[in-house]
């Protein structure tokens, strides 16, 4: 436990290190972005498996300092297998799209970092050994989002953990994505 909140105290340092001097962007901004997933997954006979994701975004800034950012993904997982080489079979896919309220923060040489927060909407279909479920469900979502400007092009860079409300065993996802503006 000590680990996780050592490698989330650096996350969270270096994308707050440098916010201090750079303007706001103040105009509506779409991106689409990949990346990969970590599921936290019940079952301790299953490695810990990895999950490709993909999709899109729109933010629009409502102040200098608060935007509203919608966006999609659609998320598929690589089954490692299980550590016990028994014929388990894991699968978790996810589809959602969030509303969120951004944060923004200042930064420096053309790129800014910002607190997400937001609820989504997400279709779940996964399975673990003999137990299926395939069911739609709110959930939250809270991250870290980092955007850069070079010259013409643009990018960025986000960090989130997703808390789905069902099933009852409330099944969570961090997912780390890099985009490029449109």
């Amino acid at each position: 436990m000590q680990k996780t909140r050592t490698i989330f105290l650096g996350i969270f340092l270096s994308f707050f290190s440098s916010t201090l001097f750079a303007e706001p962007m103040s105009r509506i901004h779409a991106g689409f972005a990949g990346g990969i997933g970590l599921p936290k997954i019940p079952i301790s006979h299953f490695r810990n498996p990895i999950s490709f994701l993909a999709g899109g975004m729109v933010n629009v800034p409502v102040t200098s300092k608060i935007g509203f950012q919608v966006d999609g993904y659609a998320l598929t997982t690589v089954s490692l297998g299980t550590v016990n080489k028994s014929d388990g079979k894991l699968s978790f896919n996810l589809v959602w799209g969030s509303a969120n309220l951004a944060y923004q923060i200042r930064g420096y040489m053309g790129s800014h970092s910002a607190v997400l927060a937001g609820l989504g909407l997400y279709h779940l279909k996964q399975q673990f050994d003999n137990r299926k479920d395939t069911l739609d469900t709110l959930g939250l979502n809270i991250g870290l989002s980092q955007w850069m400007k070079m010259r013409k092009i643009g990018g960025f860079f986000e960090v989130r953990w997703h808390l789905l409300f069902k099933p009852s065993d409330s099944p969570q996802v961090l997912t780390l994505t890099y985009g490029l503006f449109l």
